[in-house]
């Protein structure tokens, strides 16, 4: 995916868990919430249950429920950011210049329960990425230039093609 990688052993992150909220530590990473969690997850690190930072903001007394087991407790982990989350500054960049572009469209981008007549750079990234291997996330990525930023699983290529069709169609003022 190429993000930045940040080091981190395992009491480290457990004691990053049980200070601040997943969400707001998953931005200092650069990675989802959901994806810190599974970080957590594989590498035997508890997390706070539901409640637990509501009850914290409402002062009330709280404690740790869970212990960090003592098995491989300096482990160093590796959190690899994801470029393309909305969080990543360069992300939020490029989102602040496309909504509102997309927002002065005059009319509404209608998408196709099927692809025809595509317009040739979805043509030509729906070969690349039809002919490309999920890496080991189940992720199609572009393998070659020339191809849309489009990185989707299998099931929901089709689907994005089609997205992105009427998204450069209705940026381009064309609508066939």
């Amino acid at each position: 995916m190429n993000g930045k990688i940040t080091e981190i052993s395992r009491k480290d992150l457990y004691e990053q868990v049980w200070t601040e909220p997943m969400s707001t530590l998953a931005k200092r990473y650069c990675i989802s919430d959901v994806g810190l969690a599974k970080i957590c997850k594989r590498n035997g690190i508890p997390r706070p249950g539901r409640g637990y930072w509501a009850r914290i903001q409402a002062k009330q007394r709280v404690q740790r429920t869970d212990t960090l087991p003592r098995r491989n407790i300096e482990k160093i982990i590796q959190i690899e950011a994801n470029p393309h989350n909305i969080h990543n500054p360069e992300m939020k960049e490029i989102f602040n210049k496309v909504i509102p572009a997309m927002a002065q469209l005059d009319r509404h981008i209608v998408v196709p329960e099927t692809l025809r007549n595509a317009h040739p750079v979805v043509k030509k990234s729906a070969e690349i990425l039809k002919s490309s291997e999920p890496d080991v996330r189940g992720i199609i990525e572009p393998t070659e230039e020339g191809c849309l930023d489009i990185r989707v699983s299998p099931q929901n290529l089709s689907r994005a093609l089609r997205i992105m069709d009427a998204l450069v169609k209705a940026s381009e003022g064309r609508g066939d």
